[in-house]
């Protein structure tokens, strides 16, 4: 038998990242992220069960009002984001003004005060 290594896992989604949600099909934003779930148990119960478990990163996004018109924050697990790289409209949300300064080639750019948290999303 062959042996291959495992492929290489690609870097993950940076805060400013717009991605569309892979079961709901929503276009968001992400503003935040953690290496683990931030959330509590009734959360995870309501909306596990996740195919990759708690131990995969996960994401605060500022969902878009085209999509959801009454303005919505979420978080999704790492298997839900599916990237978006050639946007040419940002995400409309009432808060994005609160995390970015502008969106330029195809991402929400960072606002300095939050740079700092998140030095390799920039």
């Amino acid at each position: 038998k062959i042996f291959s290594p495992p492929l290489p896992r690609p870097p993950p989604p940076p805060v400013g990242q717009v991605f569309r949600h892979r079961i709901q099909g929503f276009r968001g934003v992400i503003i935040q992220w953690f290496p683990e779930c931030p959330s509590s148990q009734a959360w995870i119960r309501d909306a596990g069960p996740f195919e990759h478990g708690l131990e995969q990163a996960f994401y605060r996004t500022l969902v878009d009002i085209n999509d959801k018109p009454k303005p919505h924050m979420t978080v999704a697990p790492e298997e839900d984001i599916i990237p978006l790289h050639d946007e040419e409209e940002g995400v409309l949300h009432p808060m994005c003004a609160d995390y970015f300064s502008h969106f330029e080639n195809g991402r929400h750019i960072i606002l300095e005060s939050i740079r700092e948290m998140y030095p390799d999303d920039t």
